[in-house]
């Protein structure tokens, strides 16, 4: 990052120190050894030589059609941050600019070296290019993070019924309602932790503890924000879903659309576990288990279903490296063009002059 001469504003987000650097290599590796060893040990249950050769057979308008998909998902996401922006922090910018700002973000979750690279780069770029002040952006990235979180886990209870009904083995459905129930029990004790008058003056759980009360606010409303963050959460499991249907379609005369659509919560979940690398070796052994009971489907056309639906998520973030390039080279002008309309002037803290978002 460029810096003019003039000081940073004091609620500036810090600068990764060597202890944080050491610390995301650390994480960056554990990940990517975890990674490349449930991919050796999914390999190891197919003939990889005729993976490739079915990989090869996918036709190309499936994945052409598949990243249209994944667009509409990140168009959605884009959809339901441009609405906390509006409001929690009083702004709306333009779509376009948010929707540069999900390539990059989709671009680095996909190729930086560490699991919460996403949302720093959201992060930074609402305190930069927004002129938010850094608590406001972080309680934006946060709340974003977290209702998205929230939103997939009460998809995937609807959608757990659905399974009873469908070619899934019944092993995985003891283990996903146990994930399911962990996941709530985990939620349920950071709710309790940020809500013990204890722990309400530390800034994290403070802000934490903010998020949680709002949260629980909008649940009591009908046809409030909460509803069209739903929204845009359906259409991102559904398009989610479809790429994997399409690519199916490679395989068998009728994929069916259902199955796919209603493992793909536990799919988005598992692909941004922190202790996998982009998703990359859980995706492929949750797929190889669960699509074990479709009988048109071999292991190797599976296995080819899931490296595909990686390939496709990797290749559609792809014009963020552009947009990357282009805004370390021009600073805090925004991809995608458009302003943002602040409510209050007083509540943004502009950035330093010369600099980029990264």
């Amino acid at each position: 990052m460029t810096s003019s001469s003039a000081e940073p504003p004091a609620d500036r987000p810090s600068g990764s120190g060597s202890g944080r650097r050491i610390k995301r290599i650390a994480t960056a590796a554990v990940s990517l050894g975890i990674s490349a060893a449930a991919l050796i040990y999914a390999l190891g249950k197919v003939d990889t030589a005729a993976v490739g050769k079915v990989v090869a057979a996918i036709s190309p308008a499936s994945i052409v059609l598949s990243m249209l998909l994944m667009w509409i998902s990140l168009a959605a996401a884009t959809a339901r941050f441009r609405l906390i922006l509006e409001t929690k922090a009083g702004i709306s910018p333009a779509f376009g600019m948010l929707f540069g700002l999900n390539f990059l973000s989709l671009f680095a979750a996909h190729f930086a070296p560490f699991s919460a690279a996403g949302d720093l780069v959201k992060l930074t770029f609402t305190y930069v290019r927004l002129k938010l002040s850094a608590a406001v952006a972080t309680l934006c990235t946060l709340y974003d993070r977290i209702v998205g979180v929230l939103l997939l886990f009460a998809t995937a209870l609807v959608f757990l019924a659905a399974h009873a009904v469908l070619p899934i083995p019944r092993d995985f459905l003891i283990f996903e309602t146990a994930l399911l129930a962990a996941v709530a029990v985990a939620g349920a004790l950071a709710i309790a932790a940020a809500g013990a008058p204890g722990n309400r003056g530390r800034p994290w759980i403070g802000r934490l503890s903010g998020i949680v009360d709002d949260i629980r606010a909008q649940f009591r409303l009908s046809g409030g924000v909460l509803s069209r963050q739903a929204l845009f959460n359906i259409v991102q499991v559904v398009a989610q879903g479809g790429i994997a249907w399409l690519i199916a379609g490679n395989f068998m005369a009728d994929p069916p659309l259902l199955l796919f659509v209603a493992l793909a919560p536990i799919v988005i979940i598992v692909q941004n576990l922190p202790f996998l690398y982009a998703g990359w070796g859980g995706r492929e052994l949750l797929f190889l288990h669960v699509l074990a009971g479709v009988p048109a489907l071999d292991a190797e056309s599976i296995l080819a279903i899931s490296v595909a639906s990686g390939v496709v998520r990797m290749a559609s973030s792809l014009p963020g490296a552009a947009l990357w390039l282009w805004t370390s080279r021009t600073g805090p002008a925004a991809p995608g063009g458009g302003a943002a309309k602040p409510a209050s002037d007083t509540a943004n803290t502009p950035p330093s002059p010369g600099e980029s978002i990264f």
